[in-house]
């Protein structure tokens, strides 16, 4: 009995460090250490420096929840998001590199189309674990119900 206020207390606070002053969950452009305390996988995706604003931009109106971290070892720039956000993070760079004039930046938008099919390639990839994942404990879940009739 005098545990259930610590664990209300250890709840309710860990949600509000994810959750912003009026109780709505933060979305768009985070810190990596919130984006990580939501118990989500991470992917990344390596862009320029030039192409941030652009994609900042875009996540928001797709919702996507992400984090810019720069690597001063080598001067590159990551973009972290959740990996089920992945199918959003393409359409947001598959819009961003429509919006690009092809004529004037030709090594910038091939740059994308890589960041683009890495995307893809990562999104199918985890689709293909999360589906056989959730039809393993379907599994498991129809076994033990048949073992206890």
């Amino acid at each position: 009995m005098q545990l259930m206020p610590q664990i209300f207390s250890t709840v309710y606070h860990s949600t509000q460090r994810v959750q912003g002053k009026e109780g709505k969950t933060i979305h768009g452009k985070q810190s990596l250490h919130d984006l990580s305390a939501q118990n989500r996988e991470l992917s990344s995706i390596k862009v320029s420096d030039e192409d941030i604003k652009a994609l900042k931009k875009e996540f928001k109106s797709y919702a996507v929840d992400f984090s810019v971290l720069r690597d001063k070892t080598d001067q590159s720039t990551h973009i972290y998001f959740k990996a089920q956000d992945v199918e959003r993070v393409y359409a947001a760079l598959s819009h961003v590199v429509k919006s690009v004039d092809k004529e004037q930046d030709r090594p910038r938008i091939r740059k994308l189309d890589e960041a683009i099919q890495a995307a893809k390639q990562r999104a199918e990839a985890y689709n293909k674990a999360h589906n056989q994942d959730q039809s393993q404990q379907h599994q498991r879940q129809k076994s033990r119900g048949e073992r206890t009739q």
